[in-house]
């Protein structure tokens, strides 16, 4: 908690004032460029800050931006921010544009939305930032998980942890993301009640990285009660750290100790058998365990189940979630499945019905779809890094140990290559005469960009293929309102209910 109950250093406070009281003398000139919010378009002023008046030689201002009163903003500030995350932003982008500063969970912060400097900072980790996650997802992750370790630590643990997910592993798990998608799909249609299609492809994707991480389709009921944790853990992750019983992070820290326990039996089962290996199905705890760094050092216990729990964690949240979003899309707009089951009658006519790893990369299409998906309704608002030295941002100052949120999605909305349009879905926006663009936008940063670019991104690739390729070829999503809203832009408040039928050419 002492880690996070940090007020600002007298010297960020008396720049603030200064900033403040000579700006009588100067003045700020902002240039303009549009902001699009999650919802409704709209315009709004990105800030860009320059020093105008002659004869003052000062450092850049800090970005416009909330008054911070130590301790008072922050607590304010957050209660806000838990309250109504996405009114939140909304009225600050209004008010300051693409670039402000804040204040939240007792960070000094500024937020940032220029898909230029979002690339640029994120591929400048450990030299300009580095991760910043708030105490609590810290705490929760575990001490070794990778997505919070800093430098040296992270670089010898992706080192490691990368060898379970290179396209040699991904060939190795695909049997087993077959065998869960189709098995999935046959559940969804012979259930008796409307399938709930949020809760549902969170649950396939959980399933999927369960079973390729640990190489055990776990049991149901043990299976039900990790998912369940889950919840409760995610809820934890942006809270305060109060670990007192019935808040959000006290409830977490509970689930947690529930599914590092049964990730830890998995190990020690892994460990002890070796029926991963005569099966016939590599996994990743398999690979995991037996990958080692250039100086042959092997993962311990502690930070197996911290890597685990941090694959689990953000495996199927991301994915889940972004499948969830693909289903309203399919029925809003008939003709995009139509063209997705075009595409798998050429690709089985060409190589049969066996679904390959290489016939996956031939659906440019589907891929297209998912493009499509993952930029306008992207899981991941922001990432959260720390500003190693003062920088300077669009003309502004970040204050070296100030927070800096990348907002990568509304980078991906904010792409030059698609205003005018940008609110419409449209997948062929990312094709060229039926082909991938050959060159994306550079705005576009899905699985993030830099040294922390996700672990698991060809993972999730697959796996959202596989699916979609199963449910194109056999099967249609009849969802019962394909418009409902999803509240602050993350969760259906009805949860996608409907059903699965088959489809009859």
């Amino acid at each position: 908690m002492a880690n996070l109950l940090q007020p600002l250093a007298n010297d960020q406070l008396i720049s603030l004032h200064k900033v403040h009281q000579r700006s009588q003398d100067f003045s700020l000139r902002c240039l303009s460029r549009p902001v699009h919010g999650v919802g409704k378009p709209r315009h709004a002023r990105s800030t860009v800050c320059q020093a105008a008046s002659s004869g003052i030689s000062a450092s850049p201002p800090v970005p416009e931006g909330d008054v911070d009163i130590p301790l008072l903003s922050g607590a304010l500030n957050t209660v806000e921010w838990l309250v109504n995350y996405q009114d939140f932003y909304q009225k600050r982008f209004k008010k300051h544009g693409g670039l402000f500063r804040t204040n939240l969970l007792f960070n000094p912060m500024v937020v940032v939305t220029d898909e230029t400097e979002v690339r640029r900072l994120l591929q400048a980790e450990h030299k300009l930032v580095e991760s910043a996650w708030p105490q609590s997802m810290r705490n929760l992750l575990g001490p070794n998980a990778i997505l919070t370790a800093p430098a040296k630590a992270h670089k010898k643990q992706r080192q490691i942890l990368s060898q379970a997910f290179t396209e040699a592993a991904m060939r190795l798990y695909l049997p087993t993301i077959l065998d869960v998608s189709r098995s999935t799909m046959e559940r969804w249609e012979a259930s008796k009640e409307p399938v709930l299609f949020y809760t549902a492809a969170r649950a396939f994707a959980f399933d999927i990285a369960a079973t390729v991480l640990t190489g055990t389709r776990l049991d149901g009921d043990i299976l039900v009660k990790m998912r369940e944790a889950f919840d409760v853990y995610s809820d934890g992750l942006f809270s305060l750290p109060l670990n007192i019983p019935g808040t959000p992070y006290g409830k977490a820290v509970r689930a947690r100790e529930f599914i590092v326990g049964e990730i830890e039996n998995l190990i020690v089962a892994a460990k002890a058998s070796n029926e991963a290996q005569s099966s016939g199905r590599k996994n990743a705890l398999r690979l995991l365990l037996d990958a080692q760094d250039e100086n042959g050092e092997k993962l311990t216990m502690e930070q197996l189940k911290d890597q685990i729990l941090t694959q689990l964690f953000a495996g199927h949240e991301t994915t889940g979630a972004t499948l969830s979003r693909v289903m309203p899309e399919l029925q809003k707009q008939p003709h995009i499945m139509a063209r997705m089951r075009q595409e798998q009658a050429e690709l089985i006519e060409k190589y049969g019905e066996e679904i390959t790893y290489d016939m996956l990369e031939q659906m440019p299409y589907l891929d297209a779809v998912l493009k499509e998906v993952m930029r306008m309704h992207g899981i991941v608002d922001g990432v959260w890094r720390q500003a190693l030295e003062d920088l300077e941002v669009q003309g502004c100052r970040v204050p070296k140990g100030w927070t800096v949120q990348l907002m990568v999605k509304m980078a991906s909305l904010n792409m030059p290559e698609f205003q005018g349009d940008a609110e419409r879905f449209d997948p062929s926006r990312w094709l060229e005469n039926g082909a991938p663009l050959k060159k994306e936008p550079k705005g576009f940063m899905p699985f993030g960009e830099g040294p922390r670019k996700c672990l698991g991104m060809l993972l999730a690739k697959m796996e959202m293929r596989a699916l979609l390729a199963v449910l194109a070829r056999k099967y249609t999503v009849e969802l019962e309102d394909p418009h409902e809203f999803w509240f602050q832009g993350f969760k259906p408040v009805n949860k996608l209910p409907g059903r699965v039928v088959r489809y009859e050419a």
